[in-house]
Formats: C-alpha cells, sequence, structure tokens
C-alpha cells in the first residue's frame, strides 16, 4: 500500500489504522506496537511477544529428527522467512 491514507484522532486520543494497513503488516487486534516520535511524524513498528530464540537454546529438544538439518540451513531457512514476513533483514549471531 503505498497511497496515502487519512485517519482521525479520537477524543480518548486512539487512531485508527485502516485495514489495508493492519492487513499490510500483518497486525491483528491485540498487538503490541512500538511508538516511535520523530520531529515530523510517527513511526509504529510490531514488537515481539517473546524474545527471539537461538537455535543453540533449542537443538535436540524433540528427539532424534529424521532429517538432519546444519546450523547454516537453518539460518538460512529462518532469515528466508524473516525476509518474507517482515521485508528486512536480522542479525542471529546477538
Amino acid at each position: 500500500m503505498s497511497a496515502r491514507v487519512t485517519t482521525n484522532i479520537s477524543t480518548k486520543g486512539q487512531v485508527v489504522l485502516p485495514k489495508a494497513v493492519r492487513d499490510q503488516h500483518g497486525w491483528r487486534p491485540g498487538d503490541k506496537l512500538e511508538v516511535e516520535s520523530r520531529p515530523d511524524s510517527v513511526v509504529l513498528r510490531a514488537v515481539a511477544e517473546h524474545p527471539p530464540t537461538r537455535y543453540d537454546d533449542v537443538a535436540g529438544r524433540l528427539g532424534p529428527a529424521k532429517r538432519k538439518a546444519g546450523v547454516e540451513k537453518i539460518s538460512r531457512v529462518s532469515g528466508d522467512y524473516v525476509r518474507k514476513r517482515w521485508g528486512h533483514e536480522y542479525d542471529d549471531l546477538n
């Protein structure tokens, strides 16, 4: 969605995000958003409910797998998902 839309601020300070914007970002009722105030704008970002999980923290928890995948493949596949879902890179080494 690249077209600009307008919305109003209610008497309670609430702003309704248009459905097209919510759908584009995958935001659902109850999702938490970070609000960043800039001099000329406001930026909204989804907040992860849980901290990111590292592969080393969960490896082997489900028992032996029929197919084994190395750390490199898992990192590549999860990175592909993040890029597709959120449209940006991430640093999984921190």
